[in-house]
């Protein structure tokens, strides 16, 4: 697999993450595990090109099988860090996710990897920079 890590303005580690989606696609299948993420924060601002990330916040929901699949694919690229996974749904503990208007479909993946009518690893969703619901996670350079 290529490197997926490269640098950013500042030095910042910014990580390319569609190899990443892939991977945790084929490990939830052998699980036969779906999961649908809607993501926020700094990974939305790196696909806007606005700056770079190396973790994703997101809503989702999971259990210990999500977790684990997640876990493992961190592990074995080495993105996970000491005190938090590569991938994390905490931002739910504090925001409401937002209403499917403000959400752009950016990646789907299935058991059989890419497609366009996913079956499993359902679609990475992400709230559009543009929306004017005050409850949608807005991106900020704060992340």
């Amino acid at each position: 697999m290529k490197n997926l890590k490269r640098a950013n303005k500042g030095n910042d580690t910014v990580i390319t993450f569609e190899p990443v989606f892939r991977m945790l696609s084929n490990e939830l299948a052998k699980i036969d595990e779906s999961l649908e993420l809607v993501c926020a924060g700094g990974y939305v601002m790196q696909l806007y090109g606005y700056r770079g990330t190396s973790d994703i916040d997101a809503f989702y929901k999971s259990n210990a099988a999500i977790d684990g699949a997640i876990r493992k694919v961190g592990d074995d690229l080495g993105i996970n860090k000491p005190d938090e996974l590569w991938l994390n749904n905490s931002i739910s503990n504090m925001n409401p996710e937002p209403a499917d208007k403000y959400i752009q479909v950016v990646h789907q993946y299935s058991k059989a990897g890419f497609a366009r009518n996913p079956t499993r690893l359902g679609e990475a969703r992400f709230p559009s920079p543009h929306a004017d619901d005050v409850r949608a996670p807005r991106c900020s350079r704060g992340d």
